[in-house]
C-alpha cells in the first residue's frame, strides 16, 4: 500500500429526513467527529447519507430550513460498517383533544391533571366541552379529568420521540 492510502473498508449509511422529523438539509448537516463518520445530503435530496472514516463514535446534526434540529448517534464499528445507536428527531409540541363526551363526564369543573407534566401537560379546551393535551418530551403519562359530579376518567398516552401524541387507552367515568 502506497503513502497515504487507507485501507479501512468504507460503507455508507442512510437516514431520512422523514426519520429525523425535518423538511430538508438546508441547514447545518455536520459530524461531531469528521475523522469517523462524514455525512451529505443524498443524491435524492430526501435525507442523509452517512459515510464511515474510521472506527469510533459521531453524532450526526442535521438543522432544516425552518431551524429544526434533529441528531444521529452513529458507532464505526471496525469492520467499516455503520450502526444507528439512536435517532432523536426534532421534536414538535402538539396537541390532541378528548372530548367530554368521550370521557363520560359532564365537564372539567373538578381536577384535570397530567401524572408527569414533563411529559404532556393539560387543560380544558377553548371550547369548553373537552381538554387539549399538550406534548413537552417523549414518555408516557396518565391524564385525569373530573366533572362538577365527582366523576373521574383517565386516558393513557404516550408523546413519541417526534412530539406527535398517541392517545393509548380512555377509562371513560
Amino acid at each position: 500500500m502506497g503513502e497515504g492510502e487507507n485501507s479501512f473498508p468504507v460503507s455508507t449509511e442512510d437516514v431520512s429526513y422523514a426519520d429525523l422529523n425535518v423538511v430538508d438539509g438546508a441547514g447545518d448537516i455536520s459530524s461531531s467527529d469528521t475523522g469517523v463518520a462524514t455525512v451529505a445530503e443524498n443524491g435524492a435530496g430526501d435525507g442523509v447519507t452517512i459515510t464511515s472514516v474510521s472506527a469510533g463514535t459521531a453524532t450526526i446534526t442535521v438543522e432544516d430550513s425552518a431551524g429544526d434540529t434533529a441528531t444521529v448517534d452513529i458507532t464505526v464499528n471496525a469492520d467499516g460498517s455503520i450502526t444507528v445507536d439512536s435517532i432523536t428527531p426534532h421534536f414538535e409540541i402538539s396537541t390532541e383533544d378528548v372530548s367530554y363526551a368521550d370521557l363520560n363526564v359532564v365537564d372539567g369543573a373538578g381536577d384535570i391533571s397530567s401524572s408527569d407534566t414533563g411529559v404532556a401537560t393539560v387543560a380544558e379546551n377553548g371550547a369548553g366541552d373537552g381538554v387539549t393535551i399538550t406534548s413537552v418530551s417523549a414518555g408516557t403519562a396518565t391524564i385525569t379529568v373530573e366533572d362538577s359530579a365527582g366523576d373521574t376518567a383517565t386516558v393513557d398516552i404516550t408523546v413519541n420521540a417526534d412530539g406527535s401524541i398517541t392517545v393509548d387507552t380512555i377509562n371513560p367515568a
